[in-house]
């Protein structure tokens, strides 16, 4: 089982400023607003027991997708690589799970690392992975900027193989974690966080 590495950096999702008018019969507020008012840690990691550091990446419809979009679910993050042939092999396996588990209840994101040929991931890429395996859970492209195994940790998750599976509960807190794909001991993992 790998045991994920402590990673702190700021959150992704930082506040921003809203102005609401000027007049004097209009409400002018410049208090940062939270898009996630549920976020209240100040730091995030990526150690089990932590909450990971929010993500947003580009899915197989070319929409802009985060991981706190699922606040509220058992999520999967799926690490994987287009090149590798257990990657392959799992890869319908997320929309039979969210069926059976319940799409509210439920979430497989794959983060696609590299496509066929080691390069960068593409829409054209999550496409023709979606298409070859019949999916139409969130399928997202990323690189190996997501990837970190110096010590101290500095940027992304210790991912030492394909795939690399990452369980985060419904509170969005890191569970648990494997390099590789062990389906009993996974979804052992899914079934206590329900």
């Amino acid at each position: 089982m790998l045991k994920l590495l402590p990673l702190i950096f700021a959150m992704a999702c930082g506040p921003s400023t809203v102005e609401f008018g000027t007049d004097t019969d209009k409400l002018v507020s410049t208090e940062p607003v939270e898009p996630y008012p549920w976020a209240t840690w100040e730091t995030c990691a990526h150690n089990i027991g932590d909450n990971p550091c929010n993500f947003e990446l580009m899915d197989q419809n070319g929409l802009q997708a985060d991981l706190y979009q699922h606040y509220g679910k058992v999520i999967l993050l799926d690490f994987s690589v287009m090149w590798c042939g257990p990657c392959n092999s799992i890869a319908p396996i997320g929309d039979i799970w969210t069926e059976a588990y319940g799409e509210d209840n439920f979430v497989w994101i794959t983060v696609l690392i590299e496509d066929t040929t080691g390069g960068p991931v593409d829409l054209s890429d999550l496409q023709a992975w979606t298409t070859t395996y019949s999916i139409s859970g969130p399928v997202l492209a990323s690189s190996r900027d997501m990837i970190d195994t110096t010590e101290p940790l500095e940027d992304g998750y210790p991912i030492t193989a394909w795939p690399t599976i990452v369980m985060v509960d419904r509170t969005m807190k890191i569970n648990n974690g494997m390099n590789g794909f062990n389906e009993s001991t996974i979804q052992t993992w899914i079934e206590s966080l329900l």
